[in-house]
């Protein structure tokens, strides 16, 4: 099976630098519903030491650097685009951008260097449009919008967008909670 992938030494999650793209090219896959090893996961490994949004970041450079090692093949792993930067970039630029302001726009810089000829093809190809995801229609819109300003190397408005979309979440919790608030009032 490994024969076609060269594992990475010295990288972080190395392993989605080669399973997924195993998995993809496999005849067959066989489920077993018994464990056949354990997983020791210590307390300052490096899965357990990093973040959702370091991780993210990481994995992507890694598929990007097995797609550029396999001739940019986007289509025969389309599905694998989907669901490592398409079907997460919403939550985890969201999530980088509330944690991590002063260093969000760097972290999405690097994310498009390191990731370029990937964000040209889920542009060119209408990828959060043509393949399934977790999106409503209005986030769609706003993954497309993050990908064309990625791709037009304009991170102020990928920074507006979100500010936006925070303030929008603040006013909707408070909005709820004046509701509460009121019921409360009325009930008693």
């Amino acid at each position: 099976m490994y024969n076609d992938y060269e594992f990475p030494v010295g990288k972080e999650y190395e392993d989605t630098a080669v399973t997924p793209f195993i998995l993809n090219d496999a005849k067959r896959i066989k489920y077993i519903p018994y464990p056949m090893y354990y997983y020791l996961q210590r307390e300052k490994s490096i899965v357990a030491s990093n973040t959702l949004m370091s991780a993210f970041y990481k994995i992507c450079n890694n598929i990007s650097e097995v797609l550029n090692s396999k001739n940019n093949n986007f289509d025969k792993y389309k599905y694998i685009i989907n669901e490592f930067f398409v079907d997460r970039i919403y939550e985890i630029f969201i999530q980088d951008y509330n944690q991590n302001r002063q260093d969000f726009k760097e972290n999405i810089e690097k994310f498009y260097t390191y990731n370029k000829d990937i964000v040209i093809y889920i542009v060119e190809s209408n990828m959060v449009n043509k393949y399934e995801n977790h999106y409503s229609e209005k986030q769609k819109c706003i993954v497309k919008d993050f990908f064309m300003e990625l791709l037009n190397e304009d991170y102020k408005k990928i920074e507006k967008k979100l500010f936006r979309i925070k303030v929008k979440n603040y006013l909707s919790r408070i909005k709820v909670n004046f509701k509460n608030f009121i019921k409360a009032l009325i009930n008693k």
